[in-house]
């Protein structure tokens, strides 16, 4: 084999050799247990850095004597599951744009032959193929992949609003059971003693009015509903612990500060009118939908531009006793049998089921703001 043979080798043999050294893929992520959950708490020192650094202003006592609000709520934040389940897919479609960036890799291959009727019998046909593509299909795919990724990170705000919006039911429903539950014992206290008295003359075979059994009647209704108070302030106890990522012996652990949260000012109803259109402008969730209609109406550009052919230029190289032989291919594919109309309708099919979605959030939600805005009223 001479030197010349030896060329289209060795470049392959290098070629082969750079595609081998991949980088090693990362850690495998370590799953949390039921013991990891169950030993989460509220004074965690972790929570304590996160609130410093989220509030700008330092705690002085830890954990507090009485959390607010803003204290549970950034409590929420640092243990959701569901905020840390947004961030991994706002990642995974992140990554989808180093995808939609690259460009094809070309290709090389040779055929070593053995030809018994020439002199030098061993022969190493060497190609090379270059794709090449048209209608600016990669920069289309980096804007669908930018448009995801953007529709993923609303929606990673979107799910702190939810939980946002569960605590404060949870906190609510708390707040309403405990005042229910206080007033059901004033209600029972002021009833016991004349219960009592009524209970002494039954006892001693006196018969009573109806006055009086209707007053034993409503004492035991207010027992009744002090009872389901208190069954609804555990339930709203274990809803507040599951908005915050705690196990429920975590909560039962803190006073809330109820009296430092914000009350409904006088102005609110001048506010209202205002409500729906800073809603639909600022909601994160619509602003999702809208970032979804328009990657998918980039997919339709794509597939579109997909019926422009790319191009494939594939130089070769061989060698025979007389020299080398130098060759240039030129190839693309031609739409005889389809022009991707099946790709184009699918796409065209997500873009329309992406408009009607983003339709549908904005009904449910001009009617959510209207129905509250009522019951407030």
């Amino acid at each position: 084999m001479t030197k010349k043979a030896k060329i289209p080798l060795v470049l392959t043999t290098l070629i082969l050799l750079t595609g081998c050294a991949t980088t090693p893929p990362p850690a495998s992520v370590a799953l949390q247990s039921f013991q990891q959950f169950d030993a989460r708490r509220l004074d965690d020192p972790g929570l304590k850095s996160f609130i410093v650094a989220n509030t700008g202003v330092p705690v002085l006592i830890w954990p507090p004597r009485a959390w607010n609000f803003d204290q549970l709520n950034l409590a929420a934040f640092y243990y959701s599951p569901d905020l840390d389940v947004a961030r991994a897919q706002w990642e995974a479609v992140k990554a989808t744009e180093i995808t939609a960036g690259q460009i094809p890799n070309p290709t090389v291959g040779f055929s070593p032959t053995w030809d018994e009727t020439n002199f030098y019998h061993l022969f190493l046909p060497f190609d090379f193929n270059l794709p090449i593509e048209t209608a600016d299909k990669r920069q289309l795919r980096i804007t669908g992949a930018t448009d995801q990724a953007r529709a993923a990170q609303y929606k990673i705000i979107a799910t702190a609003w939810t939980i946002r919006n569960r605590l404060v039911n949870a906190l609510i429903d708390d707040y309403a059971a405990n005042r229910s539950i206080t007033l059901y014992r004033r209600h029972e206290a002021a009833q016991k003693p004349i219960v009592a008295l009524f209970e002494q003359r039954q006892a001693s075979g006196q018969s009573l009015s109806l006055n009086a059994s209707q007053l034993l009647v409503s004492y035991q209704q207010t027992l009744l509903a002090e009872k389901q108070a208190e069954i609804r302030r555990a339930e709203a106890e274990a809803d507040l612990a599951a908005a915050l990522g705690v196990p429920l012996d975590a909560v039962a652990a803190i006073d809330i500060a109820w009296k430092n949260f914000a009350m409904i000012g006088k102005n609110e109803n001048a506010r209202a009118a205002h409500v729906p259109a800073m809603t639909l402008k600022h909601n994160a969730q619509l602003r999702a939908a809208l970032a979804d209609y328009v990657a998918a109406h980039a997919a339709l550009q794509l597939e579109l531009a997909k019926r422009i052919p790319d191009i494939n230029i594939g130089p070769g190289y061989d060698w025979s006793r007389n020299g080398p032989i130098y060759t240039f291919g030129l190839s693309l594919t031609l739409p005889v049998f389809n022009d991707n109309e099946g790709p184009i309708a699918e796409a065209a099919a997500k873009r329309k089921e992406a408009a009607e979605r983003f339709n549908a959030l904005q009904a449910d939600i001009i009617g959510t703001i209207e129905r509250t805005q009522a019951g407030y009223g």
